[in-house]
């Protein structure tokens, strides 16, 4: 791939994200990060939120977001906690994009940082500003630099040494070691999926199938998951207001705006246009609540 289609693909994929989180009113910045062996296909922002209250909803937005607008192939969770989450996502694309959430009391200082919007101006005072740059620095930036040339004369000088040099040169190599004892390597762990991330992917891989089968003409199975869906946020809202049995039969008697639009996620129909809308009323009640 050239580095001009990388290209593309970095700033597509910052253009997407900036678009998003400029329209959260809980994020107050979005910085590109980098330093000098960063390249074109690997994209590091931090996404700075106005409380540390509001991390793990945020988090919850991009992560969705990045799930279902970007083609996702993998992720990684490189450190969550309750006012700090690093996510790394690889791209269908071929971007890795790493994602952190946070205050600006938690953010570190970088080698290169570019800002993309700051509205209050506080996330660029956290940072070092004689390390702020304009345009991202890539390590795989082809050089502008000409390649030098070697005239004639110098042509000359060196096939002149070639030629004097009539006996042959042999380096005296040392007999090989025996090599070490193999060493048995234990696997590595993978990381154990935590109950909470599971159940976000759960969520997640369930709103791209359906809007896999919308897209498809599945409109019965698309049907099918979007009811599955209503039946999780039923049990979200109740719990997060404090009941915690008998959802179906309890979810009445919840007075709460979460509620209200949940009405809105039953389909008028199974044609496409009542399906998408549904979905994305779903889709927006899950940011909501996470």
């Amino acid at each position: 791939m050239e580095f001009v289609e990388k290209l593309e693909l970095r700033n597509k994929c910052i253009d997407e994200l900036t678009d998003f989180v400029q329209g959260g009113s809980d994020i107050t910045a979005l910085l590109v990060l980098g330093d000098d062996s960063t390249e074109s296909l690997s994209v590091n922002v931090a996404i700075v939120v106005n409380d540390v209250e509001n991390v793990r909803k945020t988090y919850g937005r991009v992560h969705y977001f990045i799930s279902n607008e970007m083609d996702f192939e993998s992720k990684k969770t490189l450190r969550r906690e309750d006012n700090f989450a690093l996510i790394e996502y690889n791209l269908e694309s071929g971007i890795t994009l790493t994602a952190l959430v946070c205050t600006c009391s938690e953010l570190f200082d970088a080698p290169w940082w570019r800002c993309v919007f700051d509205t209050t101006g506080e996330a660029c005072e956290a940072m070092n500003e004689a390390n702020r740059v304009e345009e991202d620095k890539l390590a795989d930036e082809p050089s502008d630099e000409p390649e030098e040339e070697i005239d004639e004369f110098e042509d000359d000088i060196i096939e002149e040494e070639e030629e004097a040099d009539e006996e042959p040169i042999f380096e005296i190599v040392p007999d090989p070691e025996e090599p070490p004892a193999p060493v048995e390597e234990e696997p590595e762990q993978e990381e154990e999926e935590s109950e909470e991330d599971a159940y976000w992917r759960f969520v997640s891989d369930n709103v791209r199938s359906a809007k896999h089968a919308i897209a498809s003409g599945s409109y019965i199975r698309a049907t099918e998951i979007i009811n599955t869906l209503r039946k999780m946020l039923i049990e979200l809202i109740c719990v997060r207001n404090g009941i915690t049995e008998n959802f179906e039969r309890s979810i009445d008697f919840v007075e709460c705006e979460e509620k209200n639009l949940l009405v809105k996620t039953y389909p008028n129909g199974t044609d496409k246009t009542s399906l998408i809308s549904a979905l994305a009323v779903e889709t927006e009640l899950f940011d909501r609540l996470a």
